[in-house]
């Protein structure tokens, strides 16, 4: 599905994409001067968060499922990442953020999730934002995080789709891979049983989607307005952070 974003920018898909939903999410003007037009239209992403990563200049990143590549190449211009790679299971969505990036700190690689073609200690830091819940062997991925990321490196893994928000539950009929439908606890859980110190666990609130007045409900995907309170202010986004010992 996500390969059709890629190539079919003008499709229809039944969640949003492009500039409209960059603009609605709030992202940063400033850090899109580093993004080309082609890949805002081709965007399928989420709230930013990796603004959350705390990176130092010249250290070395991956973005696990970077779509269109935005967090990647924001992570490089604006953060000061001396290397930036973004990875991801679609070869187009890798092959398309590729040729829109003339970065040369930045690069994108496609490929699976449990079998990362990168030598061992080789990032600083790794940072997802929904993607960890397309992963079919889970504990087989944090493994290979482990391995990749050297000592006191840290795992930003940030999910929407989670036990909690039953907002989002409904995501799962639309989608054809299995999703892992797992609680901040399962998280906490499988991090210390791959061998991550969980750092930090929380609840990153959307303060940028903007909530109408409640005479405008219901709404397409809400009757209310305190569901949708609940689902962008409360719930928002679980964030899990891992360090490799």
């Amino acid at each position: 599905m996500y390969r059709d974003v890629a190539e079919s920018v003008d499709a229809a898909f039944h969640f949003e994409t492009g500039r409209d939903l960059v603009d609605r999410l709030g992202y940063d003007p400033d850090d899109l001067e580093y993004v080309p037009d082609a890949s805002i239209d081709s965007f399928a992403g989420v709230g930013y968060h990796f603004d959350l990563v705390e990176l130092e200049p010249g250290e070395a990143v991956l973005d696990l499922g970077t779509g269109s590549g935005y967090a990647a190449r924001a992570l490089s211009e604006a953060a000061g990442a001396g290397r930036a790679i973004g990875f991801d299971a679609a070869p187009e969505m890798a092959r398309t953020a590729s040729a829109r990036t003339d970065d040369p700190a930045v690069k994108f690689v496609a490929g699976d999730f449990h079998d990362l073609p990168f030598e061992s200690d080789s990032f600083h830091h790794c940072f997802s934002m929904d993607a960890f819940f397309f992963a079919t062997e889970p504990r087989d991925v944090l493994q290979e995080l482990l391995r990749v990321l050297r000592p006191g490196g840290t795992f930003y893994c940030g999910v929407n789709f989670y036990q909690a928000n039953h907002h989002s539950h409904e995501v799962a009929d639309r989608l054809d891979p299995e999703m892992l439908l797992w609680s901040a606890e399962r998280y906490r859980s499988a991090f210390r049983t791959a061998g991550f110190r969980v750092a930090a666990q929380s609840h990153v609130p959307d303060t940028d989607t903007e909530i109408p007045p409640a005479d405008a409900f219901p709404t397409a995907e809400f009757d209310t307005r305190a569901e949708m309170v609940e689902r962008y202010r409360k719930l928002g986004t679980l964030l899990t952070v891992g360090v490799v010992p």
